[in-house]
């Protein structure tokens, strides 16, 4: 059963948390598909649009993000550090 995230992140212990989305076989977050040679790299784009408005939003700064593929499927990380002047 999932848990409240009141229960899963712990603002004592480190204002640093690393995000993981990950993309399945044969979806494309980003580069190009080889079975077909269709390209996704205009989404990273909407995704670097997206990820800046995230400070102006919520109580957070970017510290990292990086989109790659590795043999099962292709993941977008993004480190996020709590802003410090917020409880």
């Amino acid at each position: 059963m999932p848990k409240p995230r009141k229960q899963q992140i712990s603002l004592d212990a480190t204002p640093y948390y690393h995000c993981i989305s990950r993309c399945v076989r044969r979806a494309f977050l980003c580069g190009t598909d080889t079975a077909n040679g269709q390209s996704y790299e205009y989404r990273r784009g909407w995704l670097e649009e997206k990820l800046l408005v995230l400070p102006q939003t919520f109580a957070i700064n970017i510290a990292a993000e990086a989109t790659w593929t590795p043999t099962l499927g292709e993941l977008w990380t993004v480190i996020l550090r709590r802003m410090p002047d917020f409880p």
